[in-house]
């Protein structure tokens, strides 16, 4: 296992023939396509359904308490439709990541292919302050409703 959480072994392919490791443009590719779909959704989506529909997130039905991302695709459908300050209240990680996720889905994929590798430490704080933010959420009654 490397030092960014990926196996060291290389990937075998149905015919047994070894493939090359995956580059970190390759990630960010396929994560562009799902920016994109992502981005084109918030952007579709009626906000008055999205906001007043029913609650979807598995781990809120089983337990009564919001996950981590309770609240994205409702605060990314307001920010789409223009209404910042609701889409902080929604989540205060939604508008900052819909202008990541946009910003994303317009790169030409010939940059993605160029960029260099994250370093190891951007998934751990990313997922420290991720968590941090749920519980102060969780802490302050803050559940995005």
């Amino acid at each position: 296992m490397s030092m960014d959480g990926r196996s060291a072994a290389p990937e075998r392919r149905a015919g047994g023939s070894a493939a090359r490791p995956r580059s970190s443009g390759q990630d960010l590719i396929e994560l562009q396509r799902l920016a994109r779909v992502a981005v084109a959704s918030a952007l579709l989506a009626p906000p008055g359904m999205i906001e007043h529909g029913p609650v979807l997130c598995p781990f809120r039905r089983a337990t009564g308490v919001p996950c981590p991302s309770c609240g994205l695709t409702r605060s990314w459908t307001a920010v789409a439709h223009g209404r910042l300050r609701d889409g902080f209240r929604m989540h205060p990680f939604g508008p900052p990541a819909f202008v990541a996720a946009a910003a994303l889905s317009l790169t030409p994929r010939r940059w993605l292919e160029r960029l260099p590798p994250y370093p190891p430490a951007v998934l751990p704080a990313f997922a420290i302050a991720w968590t941090g933010v749920w519980l102060l959420r969780l802490l302050l009654g803050r559940n995005a409703d």
